[in-house]
């Protein structure tokens, strides 16, 4: 890859601080509607967060599970609940926010990373347009309301691209940043921590920056994430919980590679637009002599479109929308400029993550009428209840358990039923 790929670092703060300031408000509005609708009660706009909450109070009293003393394996996230261990002895009330306040923080830092990436020969205006349309374009902001580890993973993904474009000395013969390159490995080495999907962006990485020379650090990435994911998998199936997290395998189907084939073919057809995309960039990138990241983009391209999913309130996706995205900003700046606002445009409108944005509140309210009314019923009954998904304050952890069924069952007659289909 060319040295001028290496990004600049110019003094941006008050365009920073604009962008904050104007992205902040603009979350206010779905956040206050959201409180609003659900009678002045934060919601999160899915179920999930509070079986990640469940399951963060249950490991501060040494469980891996949502009841004490009974094993389950329900996020689809390895690092997620352990981030929220450390706040698990707060009151309810409190500790039901956590999320939101970290997931504050990590759109903050984005914006941040976002201004950073990009390139110093713009102007303010169009850094600021391009970079704001990218927040909306990224569902940022939804990502936040949602409660989930999303907005965690696009921070790590933007951290991990800062490095990258450190990796080479710039124009002016300055040696690249070492912070920042080792951003760049643990951002890699984390990835797939966060979510598993990570991978799709973990291998073909750091197989690149191992045949461009710098394995000790490709190497020492890659042996983490084995190690880790292997002695997670170790673990769950040492308590009876297979190798792969219920919540995985509920969206995973038995059939081997003709799945993986089906599921590609199937997702490239639903979404043959953004899979066209991708491979537009990766051809410009192999064209223009950056012949590693192209095929970088290529390959990680297919893996999420044969292992990932695309959509749920716009967030699978979400990760490798960043990726692919910020180097089409890069290399839309290039060569057009005063295009470069107009790219996040293309996320706008061939994936439309941002519309989860616009329904935030209505998911909240849809959490509000069903799960936090099923929690208030479980209170009341004050006995062991069977329940379809946890919802805010439900009564988990507790001696009378609150059983999320899909998670009781898998493996057995439900995870059946599903993979005789």
């Amino acid at each position: 890859m060319e040295s001028k790929f290496a990004i600049q670092n110019p003094s941006r703060t008050l365009l920073v601080s604009a962008e904050i300031g104007i992205v902040l408000a603009v979350f206010f509005a779905p956040f206050w509607l959201t409180v609003q609708i659900c009678e002045v009660f934060f919601v999160y706009t899915l179920d999930d967060p509070y079986i990640h909450l469940a399951l963060a109070r249950s490991i501060t009293h040494g469980t891996y599970g949502i009841n004490d003393g009974a094993s389950a394996a329900p996020s689809s996230s390895i690092m997620w609940p352990f981030v929220l261990v450390p706040f698990g002895y707060l009151p309810d009330k409190i500790f039901e926010l956590i999320p939101l306040v970290i997931n504050t923080c990590c759109l903050v830092a984005s914006v941040c990373l976002l201004v950073r990436l990009m390139p110093r020969h713009l102007n303010s205006t169009i850094v600021l347009l391009g970079s704001l349309g990218l927040v909306l374009g990224l569902n940022l902001i939804g990502l936040v309301l949602n409660g989930m580890e999303h907005s965690l993973q696009v921070l790590v993904v933007l951290i991990m691209m800062n490095g990258l474009f450190e990796l080479h000395p710039d124009e002016k013969g300055e040696e690249p940043s070492t912070v920042w390159r080792w951003a760049f490995y643990l951002g890699l080495a984390v990835l797939p921590l966060i979510r598993y999907e990570g991978l799709a962006l973990s291998v073909p990485l750091l197989a690149w920056r191992f045949v461009a020379g710098d394995r000790n650090a490709a190497l020492a990435a890659a042996a983490f994430i084995t190690i880790t994911l292997g002695a997670f998998s170790a673990f769950l199936w040492s308590n009876g919980l297979g190798i792969l997290p219920s919540s995985v395998l509920a969206k995973s189907e038995p059939n081997g590679g003709f799945h993986f084939l089906g599921a590609f073919l199937g997702q490239v057809e639903s979404f043959w637009p953004l899979f066209a995309s991708a491979c537009v960039l990766s051809a410009i990138l192999y064209l223009r002599g950056a012949r590693a990241l192209g095929a970088v983009v290529f390959v990680a391209t297919l893996l999420q479109f044969a292992y990932g999913r695309f959509g749920w309130f716009g967030r699978y996706e979400i990760y490798w929308l960043t990726f692919v995205m910020i180097l089409l900003v890069r290399e839309t700046a290039r060569v057009l400029p005063l295009f470069t606002p107009l790219v996040p445009l293309l996320a706008i409108g061939l994936d439309q993550a941002w519309t989860a944005t616009l329904y935030s509140p209505l998911g909240s309210q849809n959490i509000y009428s069903q799960q936090v009314q099923s929690a208030r019923i479980a209170r009341f009954l004050d006995g062991p209840v069977a329940i379809n998904d946890l919802g805010p304050r439900c009564p988990a952890r507790q001696k009378r358990c609150a059983r999320p069924l899909w998670s009781w069952l898998t493996g057995g007659p439900a995870l059946a039923a599903k993979q005789s289909r």
